[in-house]
């Protein structure tokens, strides 16, 4: 099976499971596999796909990392059974 296949399998696997856990960080790396997939479209070797997509990885969970800190605590949600 070609490179680029793999990894949009991978990439769309990681963005399903994301939809059942609501992380974020799942979709981060689904996306990272998607640049790896294009960097195999393109025609580099596997170790630049996995460079792509480590560089990818840890660049978007760092980034939402650091935009969950900007947002502050959370508020916790009310109880269902109130109302």
């Amino acid at each position: 099976m070609d490179s680029t296949v793999v990894w949009v399998v991978i990439g769309i696997v990681l963005v399903i499971v994301e939809l059942t856990t609501g992380t974020l960080f799942l979709l981060f790396l689904g996306l990272a596999a998607i640049a790896a997939a294009l960097a195999a479209w393109l025609g580099g070797n596997i170790l630049f796909q996995a460079l792509i997509f480590v560089a990818a990885a840890i660049v978007s969970v760092i980034g939402v990392q650091a935009y969950r800190k900007r947002q502050g605590p959370v508020a916790p949600m009310a109880a269902l059974e109130a109302g």
